[in-house]
């Protein structure tokens, strides 16, 4: 079951450098810059670089420092892209406070965890096929519409078995109760919550070898959706504008 992950690991790319740090939120969506980790069973950047949105990938054993110098607007944690340091752990939690925006997705749910523990848990036991969601983000579902099929292509995906829907206060910082955009017999797949002036994303589902229409439009949702927090433009707005290149 997990020797098939292994096969699509991708390597890591060599060190790069960054500078300059998060000013503001509602930045104009072109001076944002979005971080992505190395491949690992899915990979982000090529979707955000066919929307000619500025991103670069950033190896893990540097993401402590870019995030201190908050040199990036917004992350994307591809599922399987290899462990953090207790650093990074770290600058991730106090990047978010200040505004940032983090999205992780699949087996990354123990990269938010560790950020925010307490704020919701997952079960590791999805199987290969395909099941019916129900779509509950409203822009989502001007996207979409109300339900989609999605196709899971390895096993042992994850998904949110608890979600808080209480504020709570980790590490001394505002939490807000977690917000379910697409669900699957009341199984979070794609949920959000606030960590000071920022937000953490957390998606079970990623881009595989095959993905149909609605699954690419949901891609490109969620590659936005961090655009769509760190700008302040709704995300419907954002897709018309760079979500139909490519």
């Amino acid at each position: 079951m997990f020797s098939n992950r292994e096969k699509k690991r991708k390597p890591e790319i060599p060190l790069i450098r960054l500078s300059g740090s998060v000013e503001q939120k509602n930045k104009p969506v072109e001076n944002l810059r979005i971080g992505v980790s190395p491949a690992g069973y899915d990979n982000m950047l090529p979707i955000l670089k066919s929307m000619n949105l500025n991103a670069i990938q950033i190896p893990n054993e540097q993401l402590a420092t870019v995030l201190s110098k908050r040199a990036i607007d917004c992350y994307l944690a591809n599922c399987g892209s290899g462990p953090y340091s207790r650093d990074a752990i770290a600058e991730s939690r106090r990047f978010v406070a200040d505004g940032g925006v983090i999205l992780a997705s699949d087996w990354k749910d123990e990269f938010i965890q560790k950020c925010c523990p307490g704020v919701f848990s997952t079960e590791r036991d999805g199987r290969v096929g395909h099941i019916a969601a129900e779509v509950v983000d409203n822009e989502l579902r001007v996207l979409i519409g109300p339900s989609i099929e999605l196709h899971f292509d390895m096993a042992a995906w994850r998904y949110a078995s608890w979600v808080s829907d209480y504020p709570q206060v980790i590490k001394g910082i505002n939490a807000s109760p977690v917000k379910v955009h697409l669900k699957w017999d009341n199984r979070p797949l794609v949920l959000t919550f606030s960590y000071g002036r920022g937000y953490f994303i957390y998606t079970s589902f990623h881009n595989s070898a095959q993905t149909s229409a609605q699954e690419k439009i949901l891609l490109k949702f969620l590659a936005l959706k961090p655009v769509s927090m760190a700008s302040g433009i709704p995300v419907p707005v954002l897709y018309e504008q760079f979500g139909k290149k490519g």
